[in-house]
């Protein structure tokens, strides 16, 4: 059950409400695509709200509310069509290797492993 009100679909599954209860009255459970979410067994939960209070998706905190947003592409089309950011990580990284930076990435590997380069 979801702890606000059943919508399954506001919950990420982040397992916050599941780490602060007392009473481990919280456990994730997986639906029929294989996500989890939180069930809570009624018999142990004694209604301290902890679990509501730290439910990133209830608690609207004035800190996740995104008051500005920016667009940015990468100048050369090349790089645009061939990059997943807008080319907006080539952009940066080129730069902070004009400056004499480091440079780490993560790439997927063809086993789905991934490898820092």
């Amino acid at each position: 059950m979801y702890l606000e009100n059943n919508n399954k679909y506001e919950c990420s599954g982040c397992t916050a409400c599941k780490a602060v209860c007392p009473q481990n009255a919280i456990s994730m459970v997986k639906d029929n695509e294989g996500f989890l979410y939180p069930k809570i067994n009624e018999i142990r939960c004694i209604n301290c709200g902890l679990c509501r209070r730290i439910c990133p998706n209830i608690k609207k905190s004035s800190k996740n509310n995104i008051l500005e947003a920016y667009g940015v592409k990468h100048k050369k089309e090349f790089e645009r069509k061939t990059s997943r950011s807008g080319g907006v990580f080539v952009a940066i990284s080129d730069y902070i290797l004009k400056q004499n930076g480091i440079v780490y990435g993560a790439e997927l590997n063809k086993d789905f492993s991934v490898s820092h380069r």
